[in-house]
């Protein structure tokens, strides 16, 4: 029998309650593959998903669930390097409040740890396109502070738990910079693309000013971080990148790629040309990866998966 083991990591944010004592709920898991085979992923497998929303004073809550049904690939080192561009499943959700319960639980890791009664409190979670029994166990006490614990449910059809998904906090993402994206981003050099993971200091890479004149720029550094993937969707294709990053609009400024809203225009760079396409969807993954950081001389656009971009300026 298959083990299936799926780390759900929960952060929330650094005040956790918004202006009207809203408890702010941001879950993501990290990758599992092969993936989870569920009814929501109809025919693909779920690598991740990500659970966002509000939980009240009172117990209820909803939110937004996205399913992840795209596939990765591993390096030797464990490594994951994403394999398509499936798009998000997105299914809208509440949470209602169940009932409390009291367990005795050791109060530490230790063996023989003396144990010590706790409080949780259980919620249903369901959506009109939720055909899985979902539910979410979280310690009472923990349900305000920043790194609470808790565990992700999901039933069979006679309503025993059939799998448990511990949930843990990752902490907060480092800061990003312009020119982070994901391994597997395809930046463009000269009549050809590689992978923004490959690029080295000193390399050549296509560049593009504001008024549109393809040049050549020389990557004075990269780095890595670790950041939340963001997915904004065009009528032309798909860009995994960070909140921060800027894009190319087509009126000649640019904007974050957390501020875009559906409907924007961004300038993808297609036989040498820009050519504005319509932004259809921006949906935080909560996926949590390495993002590379293209550091060029001087601030300027390149092109990564097609979309023109702004890269990291050097340290000052």
């Amino acid at each position: 029998m298959r083990l299936l083991l799926l780390t759900i990591l929960i952060v929330l944010s650094t005040t956790p309650a918004n202006a009207k004592g809203d408890v702010v709920l941001d879950m993501n898991s990290t990758a599992i593959n092969p993936g989870l085979m569920m009814p929501e992923g109809k025919s693909e497998g779920i690598t991740s998903i990500h659970l966002g929303g509000t939980l009240t004073l009172d117990g209820q809550g909803k939110g937004t669930l996205h399913f992840n049904p795209n596939s990765y690939d591993y390096d030797e080192f464990g490594y994951g390097r994403l394999t398509s561009t499936l798009p998000l499943i997105k299914a809208e959700c509440v949470l209602r409040f169940v009932k409390k319960g009291k367990l005795r639980i050791p109060k530490s890791g230790r063996i023989a740890a003396p144990e010590i009664e706790v409080e949780w409190s259980f919620y249903e979670i369901t959506g009109p396109k939720l055909v899985s029994k979902l539910f979410l166990a979280i310690e009472s006490r923990e349900i305000n502070q920043p790194r609470p614990s808790a565990r992700l449910l999901v039933h069979n059809k006679q309503g025993k738990v059939k799998h448990v998904f511990y949930l843990q906090s990752p902490g907060l993402p480092e800061p990003c910079h312009p020119g982070c994206f994901p391994a597997g981003t395809q930046i463009a050099v000269m009549h050809d693309t590689v992978t923004v993971e490959s690029i080295k200091m000193g390399d050549r890479i296509t560049t593009v000013s504001l008024t549109g004149k393809e040049g050549v720029g020389t990557v004075s550094a990269i780095f890595i971080t670790r950041n939340r993937i963001l997915e904004v969707r065009t009528d032309a294709g798909v860009l995994l990148t960070t909140v921060t990053q800027p894009l190319a609009l087509m009126n000649g400024t640019l904007r974050s790629a957390g501020d875009l809203k559906q409907g924007d225009s961004i300038y993808r760079w297609i036989s040498g040309k820009r050519v504005a396409v319509r932004v259809e969807s921006v949906e935080i993954t909560g996926r949590y990866e390495s993002v590379y950081n293209v550091v060029l001389g001087e601030p300027t656009l390149f092109i990564a998966n097609g979309y023109l971009a702004r890269s990291k300026p050097p340290a000052e």
